[in-house]
């Protein structure tokens, strides 16, 4: 099992707040030892096993990737250009997503469920969180 980062744990902890505090976020993402895409990456892949392993619900993972997304472009756009999303986290952002009713469901469809969870752990299978 790794190691809990306690920087990205409270920067999670801090976007799944409803209202923002910017600089907090800013200061938390100055503060770490990461940098970046590096860091961005971090906090997708932790957002995805937490609710892989059931932490966090959808809504709360759908809001945090939304917003690590916002952030990204902001302090892109603030020409700070390595706070851009890796592979990983663009795939993490898109299992997020992906959780919508699709003409074919039924209500008893959780997407969540169907959608994301099956993406979800193909991104953990591939980063070796999960087996």
């Amino acid at each position: 099992m790794q190691k809990q980062d306690p920087i990205i744990e409270e920067i999670l902890f801090e976007l799944s707040k409803e209202i923002l505090c910017t600089d907090i976020i800013v200061n938390l993402f100055k503060n770490s030892q990461d940098h970046g895409t590096q860091l961005i990456e971090k906090l997708s892949l932790e957002l995805a096993l937490q609710f892989w392993n059931g932490q966090i619900s959808y809504e709360e993972g759908d809001l945090i990737i939304n917003i690590l997304l916002s952030i990204s472009e902001k302090f892109n756009q603030a020409h700070f250009q390595e706070y851009e999303f890796s592979t990983i986290a663009w795939d993490c952002y898109l299992a997020f997503d992906a959780a919508f009713y699709h003409k074919d469901d039924d209500q008893t469809v959780d997407p969540s469920e169907k959608y994301t969870k099956p993406q979800i752990e193909i991104i953990l299978k591939k980063k070796k969180l999960i087996i």
